[in-house]
């Protein structure tokens, strides 16, 4: 077992064990660090979890599959939920691997516009521009 994966793994037998309120989300790009997990390890978290009497899913991480399971895990704490992802930068964002095979921002926003939305969706993208901006400049004035 990794160390980091060692931690994890305590934490989240620790919450099994006293019932915490804990819902554990993993963002799964299916590498650890460079490297796929399979050449690292042979099992799966959510089988381990599973095997201590956690509830746990295997997702995409597409928003309504987590939001559904959000729910559905809600009253039946502690929960874990992995959400396999489609990386675009490595692990630390130094380099990047090859262009995503999709991406959920593109997609939505097409979707959105087929649905005669695409004022609206032009109109949230540019006020959360503007607020990340001011959000940033704020803080660049603080430091």
């Amino acid at each position: 077992m990794l160390q980091q994966e060692d931690y994890a793994f305590s934490s989240m037998a620790f919450a099994q064990t006293h019932k915490l309120p804990i819902l554990f989300i993993c963002e799964d790009n299916n590498l650890s660090i460079l490297t796929e997990k399979s050449i690292r390890r042979n099992w799966e978290l959510t089988n381990v979890l599973n095997a201590i009497g956690m509830p746990t899913v295997d997702i995409t991480d597409d928003p309504w599959l987590i939001a559904h399971y959000t729910k559905k895990f809600k009253d039946n704490l502690p929960a874990f939920i992995n959400c396999r992802t489609v990386r675009h930068n490595w692990h630390v964002g130094v380099g990047v691997d090859n262009k995503p095979e999709w991406d959920r921002f593109i997609l939505i926003k097409e979707e959105l516009n087929k649905l005669g939305l695409l004022k609206e969706t032009i109109e949230i993208e540019e006020q959360t521009k503007k607020e990340v901006k001011r959000l940033w400049n704020e803080h660049s004035q603080k430091q």
